[in-house]
């Protein structure tokens, strides 16, 4: 996505096919502690993970600029992925990532909601 938008090549299909997968790229990658971590948590973690970007994906479907802010967007999460997989630390990193997530989520609603009403 990023490559093509700089490069001046992008497509519609193109679009879909880099938010299905960075969608899948979320859920596959934290799918990887389901060995070191209780199911409820890694599946709470991996939904909560993807939130921002639906909600961003609706905003933009609604007319609204698409906005990828917040206090844990991807980059973030790829940071707390590797300190779980260095430390060992899987069960709080988890836990962060499903709470900062929501927290994302939370902070994009709003901003589309002030945004479409105007």
């Amino acid at each position: 996505g990023a490559l093509a938008r700089d490069t001046g090549r992008t497509t519609r299909r193109g679009a879909l096919l880099n938010e299905l997968g960075d969608r899948a790229a979320d859920l596959i990658v934290l799918a990887g502690f389901l060995p070191l971590a209780q199911l409820w948590l890694v599946s709470t973690a991996a939904l909560a993970a993807t939130l921002p970007s639906w909600i961003a994906l609706a905003g933009a479907a609604a007319g609204a600029p698409r906005r990828n802010g917040g206090p844990l967007g991807k980059t973030e999460r790829c940071l707390l992925v590797a300190v779980a997989a260095a430390s060992g630390w899987v069960t709080p990193v988890l836990l962060v990532i499903a709470v900062g997530s929501v927290v994302t989520a939370g902070v994009r609603c709003a901003w589309l909601w002030r945004e479409l009403a105007a």
